[in-house]
Protein backbone atom coordinates (compact mmCIF):
# COMPACT_ATOMS: atom_id res chain seq x y z
CA UNK A 1 0.00 0.00 0.00
CA UNK A 2 2.72 2.05 0.57
CA UNK A 3 4.23 1.89 -3.07
CA UNK A 4 0.64 3.35 -4.00
CA UNK A 5 0.48 6.13 -1.85
CA UNK A 6 4.30 6.94 -3.17
CA UNK A 7 3.47 6.37 -6.46
CA UNK A 8 0.49 7.18 -7.96
CA UNK A 9 -1.80 8.61 -4.82
CA UNK A 10 -1.00 12.41 -5.93
CA UNK A 11 -1.54 11.77 -9.39
CA UNK A 12 -5.10 9.21 -8.99
CA UNK A 13 -7.98 10.43 -10.00
CA UNK A 14 -10.35 10.99 -7.00
CA UNK A 15 -12.04 8.06 -7.17
CA UNK A 16 -9.02 5.70 -6.56
CA UNK A 17 -7.72 7.82 -3.92
CA UNK A 18 -11.21 7.64 -2.07
CA UNK A 19 -10.82 3.76 -2.74
CA UNK A 20 -7.39 3.82 -1.49
CA UNK A 21 -9.09 5.58 1.41
CA UNK A 22 -11.95 2.94 2.03
CA UNK A 23 -9.49 -0.03 1.92
CA UNK A 24 -7.24 2.23 4.97
CA UNK A 25 -10.23 1.66 7.12
CA UNK A 26 -10.84 -2.38 6.05
CA UNK A 27 -9.94 -4.58 8.91
CA UNK A 28 -6.35 -6.27 8.45
CA UNK A 29 -8.01 -9.65 7.13
CA UNK A 30 -9.75 -8.12 4.77
CA UNK A 31 -7.61 -6.16 3.44
CA UNK A 32 -5.24 -9.12 3.20
CA UNK A 33 -7.47 -11.36 1.36
CA UNK A 34 -8.27 -8.65 -0.89
CA UNK A 35 -4.20 -7.73 -1.74
CA UNK A 36 -3.62 -11.39 -2.19
CA UNK A 37 -6.33 -12.11 -4.43
CA UNK A 38 -8.16 -14.68 -1.98
CA UNK A 39 -11.50 -12.50 -2.16
CA UNK A 40 -12.43 -9.97 -5.36
CA UNK A 41 -13.79 -6.50 -3.55
CA UNK A 42 -17.00 -6.25 -6.37
CA UNK A 43 -14.94 -2.95 -6.73
CA UNK A 44 -13.63 -1.57 -9.87
CA UNK A 45 -11.59 1.47 -7.92
CA UNK A 46 -10.06 -0.85 -5.71
CA UNK A 47 -9.52 -3.49 -7.85
CA UNK A 48 -6.90 -0.68 -10.06
CA UNK A 49 -5.50 0.42 -6.92
CA UNK A 50 -4.29 -3.13 -5.79
CA UNK A 51 -3.32 -3.49 -9.60
CA UNK A 52 -0.77 -0.60 -8.99
CA UNK A 53 0.53 -2.08 -5.69
CA UNK A 54 2.13 -4.54 -7.58
CA UNK A 55 3.32 -2.25 -10.74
Amino acid sequence: MQRFLNNYYQSASEDLQHAFERMLEMQDPELYDLIVGRQDSGDQNINQVIEHIYR
